[in-house]
């Protein structure tokens, strides 16, 4: 029959043959909530995120830095940047090298309030 712990609903659960049913188990049970599937004695989750590590605004050196590391520092998304950089209407402009926006770090420090390393 149906483990105790999953509720039948036809609608939801269409298992031709046992193989699917189990894994339908499995994804309704536990990867639906963010269990790892593989056993519960793991100490790791099922999936981890790793975030890129972007530099200090304080000790960065490059004079431009790439949408991505510009937007973590400003707290805004990349979408953002990019409509500044269609519209020219943003706090700060970026120069575009082959097509890709490049962001002028004296502006972002300027715009922050941070100071830069001499």
């Amino acid at each position: 029959m149906f483990p105790s712990s999953l509720q039948y609903n036809p609608q939801q659960w269409v298992a031709p043959n046992a193989a699917t049913a189990y894994g339908q188990f499995l994804y309704n049970t536990s990867a639906a909530r963010g269990q790892n599937i593989v056993g519960s004695n793991d100490s790791k989750p099922a999936r981890q995120h790793v975030a890129f590590a972007h530099p200090s605004l304080r000790g960065e050196k490059r004079t431009h830095v790439g949408t991505a590391c510009a937007a973590h520092w400003l707290g805004r998304k990349q979408q953002t940047l990019r409509s500044w950089a269609c519209l020219e209407d943003g706090p700060i402009r970026p120069i575009r090298i082959n097509g890709r926006l490049a962001w002028p770090v004296d502006a972002i420090r300027r715009l922050m309030g941070v100071e830069g390393i001499q």
